[in-house]
Order: structure tokens, then sequence, then C-alpha cells
């Protein structure tokens, strides 16, 4: 079970879900740490698809 969750914002004000970041960590009850961030990416989807090609090596989504 999640025992606590910590959400920064990688921007100084505010935060615009279309075009910000945030780092999370988690916490469980077992006192393991997860961490994660997330962005949005804004892209017509033939550019996403190649920028995930240009980063991860693969065609596959």
């Amino acid at each position: 079970m999640i025992k606590r969750i910590w959400i920064e914002q990688t921007s100084g004000e505010g935060f615009d879900p279309q075009r910000d970041s945030a780092d999370v960590l988690v916490e469980t009850e077992d006192s393991l740490m997860w961490s994660a961030s997330f962005s949005t990416i804004t892209l017509p989807l033939p550019h996403a698809l190649a920028v995930h090609k240009y980063h991860t090596g693969s065609g596959c989504v």
C-alpha cells in the first residue's frame, strides 16, 4: 500500500498540464521508495513516434 506521495513541479509557478512536467516520489508502507518524472509532450503522433524511435532505437510503442 502507498504511504505517501510527493509531487514536485519542475516549473516555477502554477502547473499547466499541457506543457509542464513533475517529479513524483512514492513511499510504500514497507518503506520502499519509487520515483518517476512525468512530462506532457504535445507533438503530433508522427513526431512523437520519431522522438520515441530516436531515444529507444525501437519502432514499437
